[in-house]
């Protein structure tokens, strides 16, 4: 281990100590300083790589044995954080392990580093937390050696900063390691004190050591983004290539770039909420995967970023599984700011640009091809893909990525996997089933009796979306979405609390009667709320009906009332469905005459409908589809 002894402490500790000056074991003084060059490409991500073959970072060890004591180096430029590969290295647990066998004896001091690059007021704020987040690997015992804690001063540095070993170096923290005089010794297990020194040359003590912050290691990723007016740059055949500027903000809070394997949560400007969760597929596959929320649907998306002029321009050519077949992204300029609020690591990533949008218009690609007399070999077609996708695995994942491309009631009524017949509620999905089970002692004919009527409340359901959506795909279904805005039916007038307990529910199912109309606006229901309610209000009159708190006209009566609310959810639904449908394809571009343009929903609605018309299959078939669409609109508990 390499330590001062009473004769090597260095002038100024031993003016404080009160022994004999001398010199420091190894190096005299520090380096002089050298000249200071700019970060060579890549030299920052590596710097803050934490995982894979790049977590060894810039140096062959990050921890070292120095002429002054332990080094620990190699920290991520602008942080403070300690790599976790960096805290398991083995020198680095047999010096503390030393240093601790010898507690009694020693002395240590800890000073905090950093390269030339930055302006000093940030490198200094850097020095200091870097050394007290070293402090922090200590035990309470190593600390309560610690006599020192402090930046070193601007312009001292471990090495030279011309080369990025050098500067990794330089991002490091030494802790210093004195021996107190040998003819000193231990009184009852307890360190001996230092003598202070008197004398009228003697210099004033330091100062004890601030506690250290206490740091948190949770980790937050966020992205707000700003997008431009779409304009549409050229238009050939069934192609169409719009631009749209936009700025882009990511801020990390506690994690580094490598550690952005993890859903982000995004905001962007006038759509809201949504997510985006972006990673690495590994070395076997070049291009990463991309899965954003975006518009009200999902997009899954292969990428690949490509920096030129030294990282000021950075092109993210996109292959996605939309409509929206490419997409690239040119960034022009982008910068980060990496900052410290409250002892969190923060950094915020900018990025302006402009995305390129290659769109193919589908739905006019199918429209044309039946309309050139193919529709008889389509409906063939179709017909043998549905019978080889209800049997094989791969059909299904082919399904689904059909579904991703074509969107919408389309793809749902062609490629999705045959129904269930006749439709069933999953076991552990009814609301208030369990709790109902528990109260009539769970016997096999009271569980036969619930799981029966829950399928057909949520064949009601079905049934209603699925009519109502038929309804909406036929040649007058402008009128009839019209015509749907609101009803009135009966409910109950007064409903349980929402925490009810068990008890309370039963006390409610068995005394209720009372009902009053109610009106429902079914553009705005809350449907899937409406749905579960009357669910958990059916299972209890049930319970109380097995248990003879009420007449079977009374369990009748409930039993109808909530088939009547789920067929008006189902509706809901449906209606709730093509609205948003419609909205999600009505936007305004400017054109290539730098002409303000619309894109109309309701003509992209109405071409969906030719196709469900046009499909060769039968309303029932059509329906019994539709009903499992339906089914996917209810949220599960």
């Amino acid at each position: 281990m390499f330590v001062f002894t009473s004769k090597d402490l260095g002038e100024s500790r031993n003016q404080y100590l009160g022994f004999q000056s001398g010199s420091y074991i190894g190096e005299v003084t520090p380096p002089a300083p050298t000249a200071c060059s700019a970060y060579e490409k890549g030299e920052k991500e590596l710097s803050w790589c934490q995982t894979g073959s790049c977590r060894q970072g810039h140096l062959a060890a990050d921890v070292s044995r120095h002429p002054r004591g332990l080094l620990i180096a190699d920290f991520g430029v602008g942080w403070s954080g300690i790599k976790a590969a960096t805290k398991s290295e083995k020198l680095l647990q047999d010096w503390l392990r030393e240093a601790k066998a010898d507690l009694y004896s020693i002395v240590l001091g800890i000073y905090g580093y950093s390269d030339c690059i930055g302006k000093e007021k940030n490198n200094a704020d850097l020095r200091r937390k870097r050394a007290m987040r070293v402090y922090g690997l200590l035990d309470k015992d190593l600390q309560s050696r610690v006599d020192f804690i402090r930046a070193a001063p601007a312009g001292e540095y471990i090495a030279d900063n011309t080369s990025k070993e050098g500067r990794a170096k330089n991002r490091g923290v030494i802790i210093e390691l004195y021996r107190l005089p040998t003819e000193v010794i231990e009184i009852e297990g307890k360190a001996p004190r230092p003598i202070p020194c008197t004398g009228p040359s003697c210099k004033p003590p330091p100062p004890p050591p601030k506690k250290p912050t206490q740091q948190r290691n949770w980790k937050l990723v966020g992205k707000y983004s700003w997008k431009g007016k779409r304009r549409r740059l050229a238009k050939k055949g069934y192609f169409e290539i719009f631009g749209e500027p936009e700025v882009e903000a990511t801020v990390s809070v506690n994690a580094t770039d490598a550690e952005f394997a993890t859903f982000a949560f995004k905001w962007e400007k006038g759509k809201g909420p949504g997510g985006e969760f972006e990673t690495q597929l590994g070395k076997w596959f070049v291009p990463d995967l991309k899965i954003e929320r975006d518009d009200g649907k999902w997009i899954i998306a292969f990428k690949k970023e490509i920096a030129l002029l030294g990282g000021k321009t950075v092109i993210k050519p996109h292959l996605q599984i939309s409509t929206e077949v490419v997409k690239t992204e040119v960034v022009f300029v982008p910068f980060t700011i990496p900052f410290t609020l409250y002892g969190q690591d923060i950094k915020i990533a900018v990025e302006p640009k402009v995305n390129v949008i290659v769109k193919v218009d589908l739905w006019q690609v199918l429209i044309d091809r039946l309309r050139d007399k193919l529709k008889d070999w389509l409906n063939t077609l179709l017909k043998d893909l549905l019978g080889w996708l209800g049997r094989s695995v791969l059909g299904s994942l082919l399904g689904k990525v059909l579904a991703g491309l074509l969107g919408g009631v389309l793809a749902k009524v062609f490629i999705s996997k045959a129904p269930t017949n006749p439709v069933t509620a999953p076991a552990d999905d009814v609301n208030g089933k369990k709790r109902a089970l528990a109260l009539v002692a769970g016997t096999s004919s009271a569980t036969q009796i619930l799981q029966t009527w829950a399928n057909t409340h949520r064949h009601a359901f079905a049934k209603a979306y699925a009519d109502t959506m038929l309804q909406l795909c036929s040649p007058q279904w402008k009128d009839r979405l019209e015509q749907l805005r609101s009803l009135t039916l009966n409910g109950y007038k007064a409903l349980p609390a929402v925490k009810a307990s068990d008890a309370e529910l039963l006390q409610w199912a068995a005394n209720q009667r009372a009902l009053e109309l109610i009106s429902i606006d079914l553009k705005t229901d809350n449907y899937a709320k409406r749905f579960r309610w009357y669910e958990l209000m059916l299972m209890f009159a049930l319970a109380a009906w097995i248990l003879r708190r009420i007449t079977k006209a009374e369990v009748d009566q409930a039993k109808a009332l909530a088939l009547k609310h789920a067929s008006v959810a189902g509706m809901a639904a449906a209606l709730q469905y093509v609205n948003r449908q419609i909205a999600a394809n009505t936007f305004e571009f400017i054109d290539e005459n730098d002409k303000t343009q619309t894109a109309n929903g309701t003509q992209r609605w109405d071409a969906i409908g030719q196709l469900v018309r046009s499909s060769g299959l039968s309303d029932a078939e059509i329906s019994r589809r539709l009903e499992q669409l339906g089914l996917e609109q209810l949220p599960k508990l």
